[in-house]
């Protein structure tokens, strides 16, 4: 016998018993009414079941739900975890004294973990049967954040000392609404910072800074979608797109992504490069063409050829050619070398044949010679047309003011050495499969993964030649490292998981060090940058601004063309007597003589980052700078202008200026040279007093 409270727990299976649904009617005043009514009764275990479902049928609708989301959780878990796991390790990340190897030995594990499961995500992605280009995107987004996003969200202002002076060209042209050539060489290539200040008057930002910071991360995924567009028009794969873009990201480690001309006008290449593969590709072979096919077939007996359905395109041949000419013109007055090496692949393409007009490559070099020819005599005096036609020497990365660096730079040069020749390497091995299965567009990407190699040949770059080789061959690279991994047959199948997860582990693995390993160098303290705002703000016009060292961010304002130097950076290092050994009192004569040489109103800077740079790049021993400043503040000929906790500013007081004047031209009269003027000429390569190119990062634009 059951009671009452029995009886009202329990559900009626009845199909008689229960109140017959609702249908759909028309609305009422309180809005309209239910499509069904579902009525539903409490069970013993508390929950409630709709009247309209069968006990007997809720296991299978909730099995068949499973079934459909088990598929998602090898690809979406890790992606999830991975994001999260990031986002909750940030705020374990100290950017504060950090040792010569950089941030590497910083980051939590969490990071590490979310990385690792990236990686294998993105493996078992690439390794489905149905690729999925939603999660293809997915992928190359997270690797960007977790690989371009964390310094900027952890630093207290935009990282790379050289961004300031960019910085500084725009507020310049904000504050002028001009130009000067006779400024810098900034001012005759004005492209990028002039569209910067126009951007950042649009945007109401009177200082770019505010966007500054995530220059490397908005310019990563343009490149991005630019590189997979390319990759899915020559080879109409959605997977060997996502695949490359996602390679380019983890390979990318030379950090010219930063707010730059270079990272603009690398956008402005791919988008050539885009436009030249879907509205201008061609079948026709030319006779270059047909040599090299001769030549593969004689080396790999393979009937090689370019695919006989090239693109079409849709666009008017008019108006397709005017843009690109355009778009030409554009990185030609923005950046001294990107329109040369754009030059150079657009040739190699129409004479393999893949490119159409041929004369297309003659309008271009019209164009981009056309605009140096007014300005070869200035880079000619200052920088040098050619600077050696040995490319072993240009190369060479020579090491800042010839000092040893700490072990930490010394493996972070190697790991990044490691990743370059290992990204050649893999695209040697895709240009040779798809050599061997006879597919002709290993024919037109092989030669422009190599094509940067020219530049070497006549110009060290400032002693970054070959970043620049680096950075050019890494968006063919990309491609060509998808065909060293992608099965043969084409078929991906789970089993080739692996492979790809160790793969892209490697790269990633060489990533970390190659791209994080100089971050204590980088890092560019918030009061710092105050400083020198502060300083080209207040500062008397037409004063010397000198730093101990190298990698204060200097030139950071609109007013910085009223200081000496204008052009470069001037530092006491610049000075070999500075250099390998203690500083102390007995130098702060020097230091004045030196300072004195150049102008009586000097402003002399003292920065954490200075001295950071001095000692992890060898130049000077530890404390050197800091017993130097301590010398130079008690010594009575300096008085302090401006303090804060990692800058201070000071400035040669007029008396000691007289004197040190004083007692110069009396060495002089008596026909000996001053101590401390030998070898004291600022240096004219900015490059050479900002960062040192064995740490693998350039330092121009």
């Amino acid at each position: 016998m059951t009671t009452a409270a029995q009886d009202q727990t329990e559900v009626r299976s009845d199909p008689a018993d229960r109140p017959p649904a609702r249908e759909l009617g028309p609305p009422t005043e309180t809005g309209p009414r239910p499509l069904v009514e579902l009525r539903g009764v409490v069970t013993r275990a508390g929950s409630i079941v709709p009247v309209g479902i069968e006990r007997g049928r809720l296991r299978p609708l909730l099995n068949q739900g499973a079934r459909r989301l088990l598929p998602w959780i090898p690809t979406c878990a890790p992606l999830v975890l991975g994001l999260e796991l990031w986002a909750l390790s940030l705020h374990r990340i100290k950017v504060t004294n950090l040792t010569d190897y950089g941030l590497p030995p910083v980051l939590p594990i969490g990071w590490y973990l979310a990385l690792a499961l990236l990686v294998i995500g993105a493996a078992i992605t690439l390794c489905q049967r149905r690729v999925r280009p939603w999660l293809l995107v997915a992928y190359v987004i997270a690797f960007t954040l977790v690989l371009y996003a964390t310094v900027p969200l952890v630093s207290p202002a935009p990282q790379y000392n050289w961004v300031y002076k960019h910085l500084g060209v725009v507020q310049y042209i904000e504050l002028h609404g001009r130009v000067k050539i006779s400024v810098d060489i900034y001012h005759r290539w004005p492209g990028f910072f002039a569209l910067s200040a126009v951007f950042s008057r649009l945007a109401g930002k009177s200082d770019p800074v505010a966007f500054a910071a995530w220059a490397e991360v908005f310019f990563t995924l343009i490149d991005t979608v630019l590189i997979a567009a390319i990759t899915r028009t020559l080879f109409k794969d959605v997977r060997a797109a996502g695949a490359a873009a996602l390679i380019f990201v983890i390979t990318n480690w030379v950090g010219q992504n930063y707010f730059s001309p270079q990272a603009f006008c690398f956008v402005l290449m791919l988008g050539v490069y885009l436009i030249v593969a879907r509205e201008l590709a061609s079948a026709k072979a030319t006779r270059i063409q047909r040599i090299l096919n001769w030549s593969s077939h004689l080396v790999l007996r393979a009937r090689v050829a370019l695919p006989d359905d090239p693109p079409e395109g849709s666009w008017p041949r008019a108006v397709t050619i005017t843009l690109v000419v355009v778009l030409t013109a554009a990185i030609t007055v923005s950046h001294q070398l990107t329109p040369y090496l754009l030059l150079v692949g657009v040739t190699l393409t129409a004479l393999v044949g893949y490119c159409r007009p041929r004369w297309l490559p003659v309008v271009l070099a019209v164009v981009v010679i056309g605009y140096l020819v007014p300005n070869l005599t200035y880079v000619d005096q200052h920088y040098g047309i050619f600077s050696s036609i040995d490319p072993f020497r240009n190369v060479q990365t020579d090491t800042l003011f010839g000092g040893i660096p700490e072990p930490g730079k010394t493996f972070n040069a190697t790991t990044s050495r490691a990743l370059s020749f290992g990204a050649w390497g893999l695209a040697a091995v895709g240009v040779f499969r798809l050599l061997r299965r006879g597919d002709g567009r290993a024919l037109v990407i092989g030669p422009l993964a190599i094509s940067s190699v020219i530049l070497v040949f006549g110009q060290s770059y400032g002693g970054e030649a070959i970043l620049r080789v680096i950075l050019f061959s890494l968006p063919w690279c990309a491609m060509l490292v998808y065909y060293a991994i992608a099965p043969r047959s084409g078929q991906w199948r789970m089993r080739r998981m692996p492979l790809v997860a160790a793969t892209l582990g490697a790269l990633v693995a060489l990533f970390i060090p190659s791209y994080f390993g100089q971050t204590e160098l980088n890092i560019m303290p918030s009061d710092e940058v105050a400083a020198s705002q502060y300083l080209y703000a207040h500062g008397q016009a037409g004063s010397l601004i000198m730093g101990a060292a190298p990698n204060f961010p200097t030139r950071y304002g609109g007013t910085y063309d009223r200081f000496t130097p204008a052009d470069t950076d001037s530092t006491l290092l610049d000075d070999n007597t500075f250099r390998g050994r203690k500083l102390g009192p007995a130098d702060v004569p020097a230091v004045v003589r030196q300072l004195a040489s150049y102008h009586r109103n000097v402003y002399l800077i003292f920065a954490t980052t200075e001295t950071t740079a001095a000692e992890v790049l060898g130049i000077t021993p530890p404390g050197a700078i800091p017993s130097l400043e301590k010398a130079v503040a008690t010594s009575g000929q300096f008085t302090v202008w401006y303090s804060s906790p990692n800058a201070r500013i000071y400035q040669l007081t007029p008396a000691a200026a007289a004197a040190a004047d004083s007692a110069a031209a009396a060495t002089r009269a008596a026909g000996q040279t001053p101590a401390g003027q030998a070898n004291t000429s600022p240096a004219t390569d900015p490059a050479r007093t900002t960062a040192t190119t064995i740490t693998g990062r350039s330092a121009t634009q």
